[in-house]
């Protein structure tokens, strides 16, 4: 006798199945599934490992942060942007200072470009980078190159949300 399953001439086991196909079926509980295996998708992987193990997913997630902070930078620029339903480029620091110099554009002084851009950080942050929005987007600025320019950090905090 032959394998009932269609297309294989295989000699019987059991069940009229050959030894392949029976196998099959008391593995998968169908001789024609070749795997009872149910692949996860990469989303359902990856909400599985932030539910088991939520530290070391935070940890990888901090490293990612400070090793690439001009890319994350970058991205919350253009989610704000978008929020506001305004105009958004790609920019970086180095493209906004090779455009405009790293001469404060509000009160026209030099600016350190080795101090820290955040209080937080130390002392001498006043005279750190900041990169101002000409018009803010939350006043419908875009947030494109034309509309950023260099300033101090101090400056920049003072001027707040008023346009230049």
């Amino acid at each position: 006798m032959v394998c009932s399953v269609h297309g294989c001439e295989q000699p019987t086991l059991a069940r009229g199945w050959c030894g392949m196909h029976y196998k099959r079926w008391k593995k998968n509980g169908d001789p024609l599934v070749k795997s009872s295996k149910i692949r996860k998708t990469p989303a359902e992987y990856q909400k599985k490992r932030r539910e088991l193990h939520p530290e070391s997913v935070a940890e990888a997630a901090k490293r990612y942060r400070l090793r690439n902070s001009e890319k994350v930078a970058a991205w919350n620029r253009h989610r704000r942007a978008l929020r506001q339903s305004v105009e958004s480029e790609f920019y970086t620091v180095d493209m906004i200072l090779g455009v405009y110099g790293n001469v404060c554009h509000l009160c026209q002084s030099e600016i350190d470009l080795q101090a820290p851009r955040r209080a937080a950080d130390g002392p001498g942050w006043e005279t750190g980078l900041h990169l101002d929005h000409v018009t803010p987007i939350s006043k419908g600025g875009s947030d494109l190159i034309e509309n950023i320019r260099p300033s101090h950090a101090k400056c920049n905090l003072l001027k707040g949300a008023t346009a230049t």
